[in-house]
């Protein structure tokens, strides 16, 4: 269009361009505040929804971490049979809590797959009130169920990373993973105890790592929880039950090669699940919230979705 053609246009047609351009402009960029609006709103309502189901998967961890330590001193020998079947009445609870959620449109990529390796739990309590299974194999079928749950936190921390949680999600899985080597290392002496009996170089060196695992994670950089939650960390070691743990640690370590401990490993299993629990009690507190945080984001995001719902209104 010439300058020629402009002049042509009538003074109300030029009033209503002037109008209509950045009319248009402002609608369209409303339009797309709208849509982020929405995708946020309903990205932390998925948020609030993952963060309850790995609520629950924490709980099933934490208690098949029971079940793998009790089952793995019945196996070695420990007379433990009531307590053994009394957690896996825990577990089966929250089994049937976690598998509750199963379909959720919530839920990431990946969860389904999660829900079927549970299902080889069944199998792992046969081989073990047979005692057809080496306390080794034992651990190994618990620990890939366990580890298998835990994925989870890493698939949700990326996903969430968006929504600025991804590096909580990711603290979370640092405390599992350090209460998930408590948990091994209970397993593990719990069933050297139990036997009573020398132990080769292979096995000294994973017990080696187990302990060190816990140490390493605890003090992992990429902590990132409340003040509350790093100070309990701080003062984890300090703690009488802690260094109970660390004593017959060292005995095992000062006398692998002939055995004879003199620990009775139900005792030891006790002290060293008061340490599980009481990192447990940081991962509980700090999900509390963290499922504060997410519902507050929810409570912004529609807001913020309703003021741009009038914008366009008005």
């Amino acid at each position: 269009m010439s300058l020629t053609d402009l002049s042509k246009i009538s003074l109300k047609s030029k009033m209503i361009i002037l109008v209509l351009v950045p009319l248009m402009a402002l609608i369209v960029m409303t339009s797309l505040f709208l849509n982020q609006s929405i995708e946020r709103y309903f990205s932390s309502k998925n948020l609030i929804g993952n963060i309850e189901f790995l609520e629950q998967v924490h709980y099933l961890v934490d208690n098949l971490q029971l079940e793998r330590g009790l089952s793995n001193a019945f196996i070695a020998g420990a007379n433990n049979q009531d307590k053994l079947i009394s957690q896996r009445k825990k577990v089966d609870e929250y089994l049937d809590k976690v598998n509750s959620y199963k379909g959720k449109e919530f839920l990431i990529n990946g969860a389904q797959n999660f829900f079927a390796e549970l299902e080889s739990l069944h199998k792992n309590r046969i081989l073990v009130d047979g005692k057809l299974v080496s306390s080794k194999d034992n651990v190994k079928n618990y620990t890939h169920l366990i580890k298998i749950s835990l994925d989870y936190y890493l698939v949700l921390a990326g996903e969430s990373e968006k929504l600025s949680f991804g590096k909580n999600i990711s603290s979370l899985r640092i405390l599992e993973e350090a209460k998930e080597y408590e948990g091994l290392l209970r397993a593990t002496l719990s069933a050297v105890f139990a036997s009573n009996s020398a132990i080769g170089q292979a096995d000294v060196s994973r017990i080696v790592t187990l302990y060190t695992g816990v140490q390493s994670n605890l003090n992992s950089p990429l902590i990132s929880l409340s003040d509350e939650a790093e100070k309990k960390i701080v003062g984890f070691k300090d703690q009488n039950h802690w260094k109970f743990v660390s004593d017959k640690y060292e005995l095992v370590l000062s006398k692998a090669s002939t055995g004879d401990y003199h620990v009775d490993s139900m005792t030891f299993f006790s002290e060293i699940s008061r340490c599980v629990s009481d990192l447990n009690e940081i991962v509980v507190d700090f999900m509390k919230v963290l499922k504060e945080r997410a519902d507050n984001f929810a409570q912004q995001a529609l807001w913020q979705l309703i003021n741009t719902i009038l914008m366009l209104l008005v």
